[in-house]
């Protein structure tokens, strides 16, 4: 009843995006990049299940929180992926944050939340260390492939290099100014921000720091492939995560986790 009800929950925010997107969304469901073992009845004794940021998660418990009921901390986990999704980080939604930094004209101050500052400056960071390779200023080059949320991946087809090559010049995430101290960053030309692939392992921190705030002590959250697990299950046994193998043949496990009861997170990527 709980994993209905949350599904039930989120169908109205989604239905939008899933009637724009259709083949993308389940292709991305069909081929995430984390596949998980399955186990028996003693994996967990609670399991809380619903949908986020156009994919889907779980959240896999021993225990409870004293003084709290299942439906009601499910209901909080719900309702904070369902802020950072819709209020924060949502490409889709018009008024969340990240569209109306988006909206936001060059060179004007634009003060962001400390949920978005601590994304923003992570991944500045990524967008470092990786010599740009990871650069979330890349929606315009997203929408022109069809996967944002101004194409209909149905109607797309292969971009001309003219659009390609337009699209990628105004890609760039040295062109975002933050100023962590004023929680203020600028634009300084006009830039597209798309934070899909950090957002959802940030949405896996934060649940996951809200059941170490409670006390829960071993569990199972995934976003969207993106997972973070800490203790044991039921049983006593290990959690067991795996990476499916990147190849156009039959899936097969990659590589397989064992975290022994000690904490592990795990985010990743793929086009299988």
């Amino acid at each position: 009843m709980i994993a209905l009800s949350l599904f039930i929950a989120g169908v109205a925010y989604m239905s939008e995006i899933f009637r724009r997107h259709a083949f993308s969304i389940s292709f991305v469901v069909l081929l995430l990049a984390f596949v998980f073992l399955a186990g028996g009845d003693d994996d967990s004794r609670y399991s809380l299940m619903g949908l986020t940021m156009g994919t889907s998660y779980q959240v896999q418990l021993l225990e409870l929180p004293s003084g709290i009921s299942e439906d009601e901390f499910a209901a909080q986990i719900g309702a904070l992926l369902a802020r950072l999704d819709r209020e924060v980080f949502s490409t889709y939604a018009p008024d969340s944050e990240l569209s109306r930094l988006n909206r936001q004209r060059t060179g004007a101050p634009f003060i962001v939340s400390v949920d978005m500052l601590i994304v923003l400056e992570m991944a500045r960071e990524i967008f470092e260390s990786s010599a740009g390779a990871f650069d979330p200023t890349i929606g315009p080059l997203v929408n022109l492939w069809g996967f944002g949320p101004d194409i209909n991946l149905l109607e797309a087809a292969i971009p001309p290099q003219d659009e390609i090559d337009a699209a990628q010049s105004l890609v760039g995430y040295q062109h975002l100014m933050i100023n962590s101290s004023s929680s203020e960053v600028v634009k300084t030309r006009d830039i597209t921000l798309d934070l899909s692939a950090i957002a959802k392992g940030y949405a896996v921190d934060e649940v996951a720091a809200l059941l170490d705030s409670v006390g829960i002590e071993s569990y199972f959250v995934e976003v969207g492939g993106e997972l973070k697990i800490r203790g044991v299950k039921a049983d006593g046994s290990s959690w067991v995560p795996a990476i499916e193998a990147p190849v156009d043949t039959e899936s097969r496990v990659y590589e397989i986790f064992y975290n022994r009861g000690e904490s592990i997170a795990v985010a990743g990527s793929g086009d299988y």
